[in-house]
Parts: structure tokens; sequence; C-alpha cells
């Protein structure tokens, strides 16, 4: 069975350590797969199309 938690605003802290491990590999499977170099403020990409 697959589990599926959202995170946002409210919960974040309760899914904080998650969120860390998984930046570094959905930023290399994003940017590696379209060959952007990108500049990462604070080592974090900011994406806005969920807003």
């Amino acid at each position: 069975m697959v589990q599926l938690h959202i995170a946002d605003t409210s919960n974040r802290s309760a899914h904080a350590r998650h969120l860390e491990e998984q930046f570094p590999i959905h930023h290399e499977i994003h940017t590696g797969a379209h060959g952007w170099r990108l500049a990462r403020p604070a080592g974090r990409a900011i994406e806005t199309a969920g807003d």
C-alpha cells in the first residue's frame, strides 16, 4: 500500500527531515533532466508553480 503525506505550511515542521532528505534528489532529477544549471540561494531552489 502507498501512503501519501501532504506537506504544507501548517505541517512543514512535522515533515522537515523528509523534505531535507528529498531536496537534493528532487533538484538533481528536475535540473538534470533539463540540463539546467541553477543558482540555489542558501542551497535551495524556490518553486512557485505549486503556489
